[in-house]
């Protein structure tokens, strides 16, 4: 698997981890640890346990931390060497792998809404758009509505004022009274 960051190292990841032996829990690799491999310890008492542990299982670390102290070579390594892992999230020095897992989560949380946002927008905008070309399409209707009720009430002005739709062809006949003596 691939990432944005290209190849990457266990030191400056976020989520390497090592285990706390009391309480036992998973605590932050502290500068020491990610740079010599140096277990800090409590007046000749170990704090840690000596192997690293990725908080987010991308790698094996402490079957690989075996594998390398096994071959007689220097396990500290393996948190040195380039590898792909499309887990990896930017140390920042004083938070657990716990707070990087919610700072990781915050940031999609936050590229998530800001995708909500723009696609609302959008939404809106067409919508918008949608919206004006309905509202010319009711303003031309209203006017094919009217006109057509003009016509027709022309029409009807034309037929109530001659008493037929067409004129006749022969005048009606003038009468004309008779003189009375």
């Amino acid at each position: 698997m691939s990432n944005e960051h290209g190849p990457v190292k266990c030191a400056a990841c976020g989520f390497l981890a090592v285990i706390r032996i009391s309480p036992r829990e998973l605590a932050e690799a502290e500068a020491e640890y990610r740079s010599r491999g140096h277990i800090a310890d409590n007046n000749g008492r170990l704090v840690y346990e000596e192997f690293p542990v990725c908080f987010v299982r991308a790698a094996r670390l402490k079957s690989e931390w075996v594998a390398t102290r096994q071959a007689g070579q220097e396990p500290t390594g393996i948190l040195k060497s380039e590898r792909d892992c499309s887990a990896f999230i930017p140390w920042q020095q004083g938070f657990s792998p716990k707070e990087h897992v919610e700072m990781q989560l915050l940031e999609q949380q936050r590229t998530w809404q800001a995708t909500r946002e723009n696609d609302q927008r959008n939404w809106q905008k067409q919508e918008s758009a949608d919206n004006k070309k309905w509202r010319a399409f009711e303003l031309f209707v209203m006017a094919v509505l009217v006109a057509g009720a003009t016509i027709i009430a022309q029409l009807a002005s034309a037929f109530i004022e001659r008493g037929s739709w067409f004129a006749d062809p022969k005048p009606p006949p003038v009468v004309t009274p008779e003189p009375t003596h």
